[in-house]
C-alpha cells in the first residue's frame, strides 16, 4: 500500500508520468495467492499472464487494421463526391486520431514541448492527465499482467535458486548465451522490420506482437550475466559498488525522478526536447555515475536508503533505526 503512496507521488508531484511503483504495489497485493505454488506452476501462470498481454496486442493491430480499412472507404466515398454517413465520418475521425497518437503532427510535438519547459504548475497541468491515465486505464489494459507475469517468473527463479546465488555456473552461462541469442535476434528483427517500414504506425503494432518473445530473453540474459559477475573473485569491488545502487534501489529510482524534473522541464534548465537522441546517453551515463558513487558512500554510513528506511517505519508504524551500528561492510553480497 505504502508503495503506492510512492507511485503517486512520483507520478504526481516529481511529474514522472511513467512512474512503475504505482504499477509494483497495485500487483504485488494479488501475489501472496501464489505464495506456495511450486516453480512449475508459477511459471505456468506467468506464461498465462504474459500471453493475455499478447493478446491485447493483437486486439490492438486488429482494431487499427479496421478502423484504417473503414476510414479508407469512406474517404474513397467522399472523394465521389457522396455524402457520408456519421459511421463512415466517425471512422475517418477514428483513424486520424489513431496516427495522432501515434505519430502527432509538428505543430502538436512543438506545443508538448513548450508545455514541458513551463514552470512546476504549467508541467504539472501537462502531466496529471497523462499519469493517470497510466495508473488507469493503462495499467489495466497492459500494466498489470506484464508486471503479474513478471514478478511470478522472479517467485520461480528465487525458488529455484537463481536469484540467490544457489544455482549451478552451467545454469547461469546457459541463461546468458540463449538469453542473450534469443532476445538479441528478436529485438533486431524487429528493428529492423520497422526501421524497413519507415517507422509506420502498423510496422510498430506488429513489433508488439513479439514484445515478450525478445525481452524476457534478454532480461534472462541480464539474469545469467549478473549470477556470473558474483561468482567472479576479481569483480568483487565492483559487485560491492553495483549492490549498494541495489540497496538504493528505491531510492535511486526517486532521485532519477528530481534529477529529471530539474533537468528536463522549466522548474530547472528546461531541456525537454532540446536535446538529441545520442546526447540524451550522456545523461544517463552521468546519472548511473552519481548513483555508483553515492550509494557505496551512504551505505557505509547507514543501514537504508532514504526512501527505504522511510518505507520501512512508515510499514511498521515504528521509526527504525538508521546508522550503520556494525563495522561490517553492509553492501557486502552474501556468500
Amino acid at each position: 500500500m505504502w508503495l503506492i503512496v510512492f507511485g503517486m507521488l512520483n507520478g504526481y508531484v516529481l511529474l514522472w508520468n511513467g512512474d512503475i511503483l504505482f504499477f509494483y504495489g497495485v500487483v504485488g497485493m494479488f501475489l501472496f495467492v501464489f505464495r506456495n505454488l511450486s516453480p512449475r506452476r508459477l511459471l505456468a501462470v506467468a506464461v498465462a499472464a504474459l500471453c493475455m498481454q499478447t493478446v491485447m496486442f493483437s486486439l490492438d493491430r486488429a482494431d487499427f487494421t479496421a478502423t484504417r480499412n473503414a476510414a479508407a472507404a469512406a474517404e474513397v466515398q467522399k472523394a465521389a463526391g457522396a455524402t457520408l454517413s456519421s459511421e463512415q465520418q466517425q471512422a475517418i475521425d477514428s483513424y486520424k486520431d489513431a496516427r495522432e497518437d501515434y505519430k502527432p503532427a509538428p505543430e502538436n510535438i512543438a506545443e508538448s514541448i513548450a508545455d514541458m519547459r513551463q514552470n512546476y504548475p504549467g508541467v504539472f497541468a501537462k502531466v496529471k492527465d497523462q499519469t493517470y491515465y497510466v495508473e488507469t486505464a493503462f495499467l489495466f489494459r497492459y500494466g498489470f499482467m506484464e508486471s503479474l507475469g513478471m514478478m511470478l517468473l522472479g517467485m520461480v527463479l528465487f525458488k529455484l535458486g537463481v536469484l540467490t546465488g544457489r544455482a549451478t555456473t552451467r545454469t547461469y552461462v546457459t541463461l546468458l548465451l540463449a538469453g542473450y541469442a534469443i532476445g538479441l535476434c528478436i529485438n533486431v528483427f524487429e528493428l529492423i522490420s520497422v526501421e524497413r517500414a519507415g517507422f509506420s504506425i502498423e510496422s510498430l503494432l506488429t513489433s508488439y506482437l513479439t514484445y515478450d518473445a525478445g525481452r524476457i530473453p534478454m532480461t534472462l540474459g541480464h539474469v545469467g550475466l549478473i549470477g556470473l559477475m558474483c561468482r567472479a573473485s576479481a569483480l568483487a569491488a565492483a559487485n560491492r559498488t553495483f549492490a549498494a545502487v541495489g540497496q538504493m534501489a528505491l531510492s535511486n529510482y526517486l532521485a532519477q525522478s528530481v534529477i529529471c524534473l530539474i533537468l528536463f522541464t522549466g522548474v530547472g534548465f528546461g531541456l525537454y526536447g532540446q536535446l538529441q537522441r545520442a546526447e540524451l546517453y550522456y545523461v544517463v551515463a552521468a546519472i548511473w555515475l552519481a548513483e555508483l558513487v553515492w550509494s557505496p558512500w551512504w551505505m557505509r554510513r547507514y543501514q537504508f536508503g532514504p526512501a527505504e528506511w522511510l518505507w520501512r517505519s512508515l510499514t511498521y508504524g515504528k521509526r527504525q533505526p538508521m546508522r550503520q551500528t556494525s563495522v561490517a561492510t553492509p553492501a557486502s553480497l552474501p556468500a
